[in-house]
């Protein structure tokens, strides 16, 4: 186990336009900012995910991985500035816009896992967590940190805090609903295009780093149809794959099949 002092943040992120994420520790009032990582739950593309204590609460927590501006630079011929580019596509901002629009309308818990705000964590937590059997156990992180000029520019970790759930993706019964709340999400701008099974718990989405959440470049380029048509796909390709692989078969319409 490990512990990191995390740095203070007061401003929502990300500062563009749309939703924003408030910060998870708030500078006006004191707080115990250590972070106690308990284990390794998962890891992606975007990031990892650990088991956390923060005070005497249990949380998880995503630490994303660096991104790097390099990866939308297709988008750029659409007439887009890159930096306003970013504040969209990043995966932790995406992320940030998708809670931050959840929040603002209430629904926070309801449709994916409670989510309590970002924190950032210092440049030595990077040596720390390399030195954990967690590290050893997949062969070292991969945090795609851009190279740097020296130790003073290197920038903080970001991270979400999140309700800690446990169980199965989802089970019988379960699929109408998840459905349902694909819809209900485009109803209010945000629409997650990386629908699987790993991004689910209990019926609940607990990952929005792929999100389009409305102002977004790709909505304008695709349009809000494809994403919905696209999220049916991948919502009917997962449940599919599921059934196969479940021995107590159920349909997509969350009936038990004899």
């Amino acid at each position: 186990m490990i512990e990191v002092l995390s740095e203070l943040s007061d401003s929502p992120l990300p500062q563009t336009r749309g939703p924003k994420l408030n910060p998870f520790f708030d500078p006006s009032r004191s707080s115990d900012r250590h972070v106690r990582f308990l284990r390794l739950l998962g890891g992606g593309g975007h990031g990892y995910v650990f088991e956390v204590t923060i005070g005497s609460q249990r949380y998880a927590l995503k630490i994303f991985k660096f991104y790097n501006p390099l990866a939308h630079q297709p988008l750029t011929h659409l007439g887009v500035p890159s930096d306003a580019i970013t504040p969209q596509v990043d995966p932790f901002f995406a992320e940030c816009r998708a809670f931050g629009r959840l929040i603002e309308c209430g629904l926070n818990g309801d449709i994916g896992v409670h989510c309590y705000g970002y924190i950032k964590l210092p440049v030595e937590f990077e040596g720390m967590v390399a030195r954990t059997n967690a590290a050893r156990s997949i062969g070292g992180f991969c945090w795609d940190r851009p190279s740097q000029d020296g130790p003073s520019q290197l920038e903080p970790f970001r991270g979400i805090v999140k309700e800690l759930v446990s169980g199965d993706p989802f089970v019988s019964g379960m699929a109408e609903k998840m459905g349902a709340d694909l819809l209900k999400l485009s109803n209010i701008g945000v629409y997650p295009i990386d629908i699987k099974e790993d991004n689910y718990r209990g019926g609940r989405l607990t990952d929005f780093s792929a999100s389009w959440t409305r102002p977004h470049v790709m909505l304008s380029v695709k349009g809000p149809l494809f994403a919905v048509q696209l999220q049916k796909d991948l919502l009917d390709k997962m449940i599919q794959g599921m059934i196969r692989n479940d021995s107590s078969s159920f349909t997509t319409d969350g009936t038990v099949e004899a």
